[in-house]
């Protein structure tokens, strides 16, 4: 009896394979960048520098300066999300909003923001991914409202929806329009403001 034949193996696409330590060195650089000098003067040529790669090396992941971008931002999007369970929602949301704070004002990310948020006008397509990352977090302030609910603490009939809005949009507001100084306490007296309005 003729032996069955080892199925072949998969070819292995051309050229080198594909580096995770190249891939988060490109998009830590385009975020560093864009810290840097906005979306308007980033260049290639600049973030392969900052990243120690040559351009081939992006243009063969990214092929083109908005592709990159638009990776990078939905690397922020993909930040861990804190574990929160302090017992109480007033003592998650409080929590869940330091945390949001913090991120904003002491990372990479609430560098860059602003700007990015500006260019969303001419770009529908960085528009897209910023509301991606908003939805994100604000999902999170749903999901510890939803266990309220659970829990007996909120009421069943309550707008969860606009409640998650008025308290991630305060947060917002002070960070992108009005630039007021977000203390230890903001979370806080920002909870306590909305949670007994439901």
């Amino acid at each position: 009896m003729t032996p069955l034949a080892e199925p072949a193996a998969p070819a292995r696409p051309p050229g080198r394979p594909r580096s995770p330590q190249a891939d988060r060195a490109i998009l830590d650089a385009t975020l560093e960048v864009l810290a840097e000098v906005g979306f308007g003067r980033l260049t290639v040529e600049r973030v392969a520098e900052y990243a120690g790669v040559g351009k081939a090396t992006i243009y063969r992941r990214w092929p083109a300066k908005m592709a990159l971008v638009l990776a990078a931002v939905d690397e922020l999007s993909r930040s861990p999300s804190p574990e929160i369970d302090t017992g109480t929602t007033r003592g998650d949301l409080i929590l869940l909003l330091a945390s949001m704070i913090s991120a904003i004002t002491t990372t990479i990310a609430g560098r860059i923001l602003p700007g990015l948020i500006a260019e969303t006008a001419l770009s529908p397509e960085l528009r897209d991914a910023l509301t991606h990352l908003w939805v994100t977090r604000r999902e999170l302030l749903l999901a510890v409202l939803e266990r309220g609910v659970a829990r007996g603490e909120l009421p069943g009939p309550a707008d969860l929806g606009l409640t998650a809005d008025l308290l991630y949009g305060a947060v917002h507001y002070r960070f992108l329009v009005s630039a007021t100084p977000m203390n230890p306490d903001f979370a806080e007296n920002l909870v306590d403001a909305v949670l007994p309005q439901l």
